[in-house]
């Protein structure tokens, strides 16, 4: 199991792994293999298969979609994002009224 909180992704990678996300099933073909393999490597995205089996395998169709794993990253990056950046709008918010209160006599 990947430690999700531990990833860190480039914005091609970034990019890429939003695409995937909004299309559901994204063709591998038109993916960069090297950014691919990384988000498969991660566990990010995984290959679709076709519903039937042929020969008790079920075959891959050519698309890659997002897996629960993405989901857990994105929550994730969302309170690291909320926990580095509500402190510094909070004092920044806190300045303004500061400067607001000293000019008005």
């Amino acid at each position: 199991m990947i430690d999700v909180d531990k990833i860190t992704l480039t914005k091609a990678e970034k990019r890429l792994l939003r695409k995937i996300y909004k299309s559901k099933k994204y063709p591998k073909e038109q993916a960069p293999s090297s950014e691919l393999y990384n988000l498969l490597r991660f566990e990010l995205v995984d290959y679709n298969h076709l519903p039937t089996p042929k020969l008790g395998v079920f075959p891959i169709d050519g698309t890659v979609s997002v897996t629960a794993n993405y989901e857990r990253y994105k929550k994730i990056n969302l309170s690291k994002f909320i926990e580095r950046k509500i402190p510094v709008i909070l004092s920044v918010i806190a300045i303004i009224i500061s400067i607001i209160a000293l000019i008005k006599p």
